[in-house]
């Protein structure tokens, strides 16, 4: 993999994998992570691949029938990465647990009035008539991210010294109805140093194709991977698609608007999505050096969120 040296940056002393892309010979493909802007990153990844598409009556299209798009009842990242192609290339976005978990569950609760086209569904069932902690204990896909980039995966040397290609966890009802914690599965390193082996398959499935953004830093990460793969900043433009509007959000919960309802719902979130947190801290802390080293690339002082701002204007 190719490294960024920097002299500037804090605290590190190189950079996360840059995402290339050659429109002559790669494909790219969307792993879409539940609650995570999936529509909206396949009408991105669609724009993309048709602008190429112009000039080269070869190059495949992006379309879920083609298998651009990896979703439902999919297999773990790196499972679809060993069967798949060296020439593919991929895009996921994690989104902070709490939230990703609201999300879905109001999401289908805007199912239970009977207007959606989707109705019946099997994603109403024992929904409608839940609360959100029954639905957490019930029915969420907890600690699916963990599920989808995590789980059998080796433990490394950090989790397991003695024993390091044991794989984490990969019992999906184990990893969805229990109350798994790193300490659980990672005996030897504990909360920092699950968090630190789970930096170092996602930086490894990064140094082979794979673009990790993060949902709530949706425009920098847009900005990111429109700089690295080489793309038209006009196919990065964007509205929201699938989005619900009006739904709770975590930080009702957070502030206790909720009361102790909120608090014991807000608690159970946390508890049977362990796995999860942690796994999203690490994405978090591979983005948050790749921003680093994108501010300490520039000649001039420019922070991400300024060009951020200026690239969302421009477009």
């Amino acid at each position: 993999s190719t490294f960024h040296q920097s002299q500037s940056m804090p605290d590190a002393s190189s950079c996360p994998p840059t995402f290339h892309y050659n429109p002559r010979t790669d494909r790219l493909r969307h792993y879409h992570q539940h609650k995570a802007g999936g529509k909206t990153v396949n009408s991105i990844l669609e724009r993309i691949e048709s602008k190429f598409a112009d000039t080269d009556q070869n190059h495949p299209l992006f379309t879920r029938a083609n298998g651009g798009e990896i979703h439902g009842n999919r297999k773990s990242l790196h499972k679809h990465m060993r069967k798949g192609e060296s020439t593919d290339r991929y895009v996921t976005f994690l989104r902070e647990p709490t939230a990703k978990i609201m999300s879905r569950f109001y999401y289908h609760r805007t199912m239970c009035n009977g207007t959606s086209w989707m109705i019946p569904c099997f994603k109403l069932a024992g929904v409608c008539c839940l609360t959100l902690e029954d639905y957490v204990i019930q029915r969420a896909m907890n600690n699916n991210q963990y599920e989808s980039l995590v789980a059998g995966m080796p433990r490394g040397e950090v989790c397991s010294p003695n024993h390091p290609t044991i794989q984490f966890e990969k019992d999906w009802e184990a990893i969805r109805r229990g109350k798994l914690t790193p300490d659980d599965i990672c005996p030897n390193g504990g909360w920092e140093g699950f968090v630190s082996r789970v930096e170092e398959i996602l930086l490894d499935l990064s140094d082979m194709g794979v673009f990790f953004g993060i949902v709530e830093e949706w425009d920098s990460a847009l900005l990111l991977l429109g700089e690295e793969g080489g793309f038209d900043p006009l196919s990065m433009v964007y509205c929201h698609k699938n989005a619900k509007a009006g739904s709770p959000k975590p930080r009702e919960l957070f502030d206790g608007i909720w009361g102790p309802g909120g608090e014991k719902a807000l608690s159970v979130l946390r508890e049977y999505n362990a796995l999860d947190i942690a796994t999203y801290e690490a994405a978090r802390r591979i983005f948050d050096r790749k921003v680093k080293c994108w501010e300490a690339s520039r000649n001039e002082s420019t922070p991400l969120a300024s060009e951020t701002r200026r690239w969302q204007t421009n477009a």
